[in-house]
């Protein structure tokens, strides 16, 4: 039988990630806000559509 904190750590790791995965998502969400700019021809709104998809994956880093 498991225990609780083997439900918990299990549950943590399949939906969060482990060190790695974690590691892995902060440097790309990073690079990619660094890095973000409007492209050529894009237009205003669409450009904050992408945005808008970005900032709740930088709000999960904490």
């Amino acid at each position: 039988m498991k225990t609780c904190k083997d439900i918990l750590d299990f549950l943590a790791v399949n939906y969060e990630g482990n060190e790695d995965v974690q590691f892995r998502k902060d440097v790309t969400f990073t690079s990619q806000y660094e890095s973000f700019i409007i492209k050529d021809d894009e237009r205003e709104d669409d450009m904050f559509k992408r945005m808008l998809v970005l900032l709740p994956a930088l709000d999960t880093l904490g």
